[in-house]
């Protein structure tokens, strides 16, 4: 599976892309709903983009039927489509809502309304907080590195508990 690294400024800029498109389809919502963990982050900075609120959770939606009230559905991926595909199905009745990601693979069994990104089906997203988990020994991690001008400071997040709690008592 092939990887794609999105560092922090990247994220940011896709970010800025994803808020203009929403921007632009000219509907206004009363408040944004992301799925934990992955939707935060985006639904953070739409939130503020847009001064809107987010929603903590759903359940509010099942004893009320109000079309005027819409919600913007964010995640930072739809894949498979699974986790959309559970929210849509316990609000659908009740009020409407636009679907947003900042990457969409086509195989998903939901479309989305709005996306910053079309990726490859055989992608693997890999976004800024998980960078840690990826082994700087894996060569597409390396390959990543070089194209930002990394090549000299790849990290060396290779630590155990030891090299770690020594790091932090340096601080």
């Amino acid at each position: 599976m092939q990887k794609l690294f999105v560092d922090y400024s990247a994220f940011g800029c896709l970010l800025d892309s994803l808020c203009k498109k929403i921007e632009n389809g000219k509907t206004k919502f009363n408040c944004i709903y992301a799925p934990p963990r992955g939707g935060w982050p985006v639904a953070v900075h739409i939130s503020h983009y847009f001064e809107l609120p987010i929603l903590e959770n759903l359940d509010f939606v099942k004893e009320i039927e109000d079309e005027k009230i819409k919600i913007l559905l964010v995640d930072d991926i739809i894949d498979t489509g699974k986790t959309m595909i559970q929210v849509t199905d316990f609000i659908k009745d009740h009020v409407s809502y636009v679907i947003c990601s900042l990457f969409f693979k086509p195989h998903s069994k939901i479309i989305v309304d709005i996306c910053g990104e079309i990726v490859k089906n055989d992608q693997w997203v890999i976004f800024p907080w998980e960078l840690k988990q990826i082994p700087s020994s894996d060569p597409s991690f390396q390959r990543w590195c070089e194209t930002v001008n990394m090549s000299n400071s790849v990290p060396n997040w290779d630590w155990n508990d030891e090299e770690e709690n020594r790091a932090w008592k340096d601080l």
